[in-house]
């Protein structure tokens, strides 16, 4: 069961309180250490639909947000290596210039992602914020640069529209969660690991890591208890690292130890970690645990 809430006075940051016992296995380790298409058969190959609502050779879907996957759907699997901006052509049409992103393949489904960074000034995504894109499928046989089949059967059908930029789109609906890891129900197997906690949305740096390796949101703390049941607790020293994984839709925070934890004490030390209820999403969704 999670330890009782600490009986000392508790900071607005360690809302959300997750304990992990130390005795059990560390008390151990002190003894020894898109859709694809089920075959190439189609004789045409052409564009099913996309998320631009693609018919009739244009769009009707005219406002993109930034950070906005465009994804197209083919009748049969595509060939990789047939796909990029010569046959899928996006470009602004203020000044000619493409959105920064990728082409990923799945299947019979390519998806053009925007790219996303993060700095100590701002977010930024592929697409510029109220600007004007052009898109272009080529295809044959008019043109000879065309997405084509994994059988070599080039795209037939032709779009071409405009479409504006505009605004931020929640990466994942709702109210973000976190996860701990080791924790109660996956216990560390050893003294010697690391703490990792997994957001399933994208969190912005400055929120979980401060540039001198700390985190101004989230502590790992080693509890003492005492014999009458007190609480003493220290602060553990370590260092945190951040990761975000853009195509998963998740950012990771992990705290690494600058020495190995101790053992359980038998039953009188837990590990805690606390974490803010202040964290965001990009669109401003609270930590939802």
């Amino acid at each position: 069961k999670i330890w009782p809430p600490a009986t000392h006075p508790r900071s607005p940051m360690s809302k959300n309180l997750r304990a992990l016992p130390v005795l059990g296995l560390l008390a151990l380790a002190s003894c020894g250490g898109g859709g694809s298409a089920s075959s190439s058969s189609q004789a045409v190959f052409e564009l099913e639909t996309c998320t631009l609502g693609c018919g009739g050779g244009s769009c009707a879907v005219r406002q993109l947000n930034t950070n906005s996957d465009i994804i197209f759907t083919f009748n049969d699997r595509v060939e990789a290596s047939s796909v990029s901006f010569s046959e899928i052509n996006l470009t602004s049409t203020a000044d000619g210039g493409s959105p920064t992103g990728r082409f990923l393949v799945d299947g019979s489904t390519i998806i053009f992602r925007p790219s996303y960074q993060d700095t100590s000034e701002g977010v930024s995504f592929g697409f510029d914020e109220s600007t004007e894109y052009t898109l272009n499928l080529f295809a044959s046989p008019a043109d000879d640069a065309v997405v084509r089949s994994s059988i070599g059967r080039p795209n037939t059908t032709p779009i071409r529209c405009t479409f504006t930029a505009t605004g931020i789109q929640d990466f994942v609906p709702g109210a973000p969660s976190v996860t701990v890891f080791p924790s109660e129900s996956t216990p560390p197997t050893s003294r010697d690991f690391n703490v990792s906690l997994v957001f399933d949305d994208v969190i912005r740096s400055i929120q979980l890591l401060d540039p001198d390796g700390s985190s101004p949101t989230v502590a790992v703390s080693l509890v003492s208890v005492g014999g009458t049941g007190g609480e003493t607790v220290f602060p553990f020293e370590g260092e945190f690292t951040f990761d975000v994984d853009i195509d998963t839709r998740q950012t990771t925070l992990t705290f690494v130890p600058i020495a190995q934890f101790p053992t359980g004490g038998e039953g009188t030390r837990l590990l805690r970690v606390d974490v803010s209820n202040q964290i965001g999403d990009l669109v401003g969704n609270r930590l939802l645990n």
